[in-house]
């Protein structure tokens, strides 16, 4: 017997659903599908758990392990006189893949975790203050500061920043 968890849940039956999760009983492995949305603010922090085989305990400890790679964003303003405020308005990555395949199995004592990137799904994920960015979440600061926010962070599938866009658009004050 062996336990597995995911968060968040969801109904396999609906059609529109985010995440699929699929379990091969016999080789104990579990897959979950992710599917990005292009607006960061309607990602889901996907987490997910295995747990030991044949454990003798009468209770199972569970924690949750993030799925997701965290971006963090971080602007430095540097070409501008002292005084200067910016604000940063938007923060797009271009040709992100938005569709892959989490594969979690036991190795051993060790419990992997693989994404198969769909790399053929690309999308642009925008942060804008229309949407997580939004009542005063976004990066603002003066010459010389460094601009970040955690509240402006994005989540995405893990994969390779090469071959991306990233654009930022900024109003100086």
């Amino acid at each position: 017997l062996r336990f597995f968890a995911y968060y968040p849940w969801t109904d396999q039956n609906r059609s529109d659903k985010a995440i699929t999760v699929t379990q091969a009983a016999a080789a104990e492995k579990v897959s979950i599908g992710y599917k990005m949305s292009g607006d960061p603010s309607k990602h889901i922090d996907l987490m997910h758990w295995m747990g030991p085989r044949n454990t003798t305990e009468n209770t199972v400890n569970v924690e949750l392990g993030h799925s997701l790679a965290r971006l963090k964003f971080q602007a430095r303003m540097q070409l501008y006189s002292p005084g200067t405020r910016i604000e940063v308005t938007n923060i797009e990555i271009g040709q992100a893949v938005s569709e892959g395949t989490l594969n979690i199995s036991p190795s051993g004592d060790r419990i992997n975790a693989v994404w198969n990137l769909n790399s053929t799904s690309k999308t642009s994920l925008a942060m804008t203050q229309a949407n997580v960015m939004s009542s005063g979440r976004y990066l603002t600061g003066e010459y010389g500061s460094v601009l970040e926010s955690d509240e402006s962070d994005m989540l995405v599938i893990p994969q390779n920043v090469v071959g991306m866009d990233l654009k930022v658009t900024a109003v100086l004050d």
